[in-house]
């Protein structure tokens, strides 16, 4: 009886050191977080920074991101922020990036973010809305 206990106790202690995942499945890794997985893709999220291109007047900007690949989820990206300069976690992919300044211009980029990219990118692209602005 005391050698059950004491295999026990062993066995007991061994599995307190072990992490979750390993206890759950020891013959599998450990998955990456869910919060940096597309589910349907099981792919990293791409960290991306959009900004609007230096010497801009300090306006208002309203974001938005379309994707455009068949196989993406089919949901829009708008941060609530605004600001010349802002930053997200986009599903992998081609994606249109849109910012609208308060004085009628946007300017616009088709961009493709891989797996686990970080990317910094300014959208120099101007596409007038109304009149041409000098």
């Amino acid at each position: 009886m005391t050698r059950c206990l004491a295999l026990l106790a062993v066995g007991l202690l061994l599995a307190a050191t072990l992490p979750l995942p390993a206890l759950a499945d020891p013959l599998r890794a450990a998955p990456p977080p869910l919060a940096t997985l597309y589910p349907a893709q099981f792919r990293p999220a791409a960290q991306a920074t959009f900004r609007l291109p230096p010497g801009i007047a300090a306006l208002p900007v309203s974001w938005e991101g379309m994707p455009l690949d068949p196989g993406m989820s089919p949901e829009a990206w708008a941060p609530m922020e605004t600001g010349p300069t802002i930053s997200g976690a986009f599903e992998p992919g081609r994606w249109r990036i849109a910012a609208h300044a308060a004085d009628g211009v946007t300017y616009s980029a088709i961009v493709t973010l891989a797996p686990g990219q970080v990317a910094e990118i300014t959208l120099n692209s101007p596409v007038y809305r109304g009149r041409l602005l000098r």
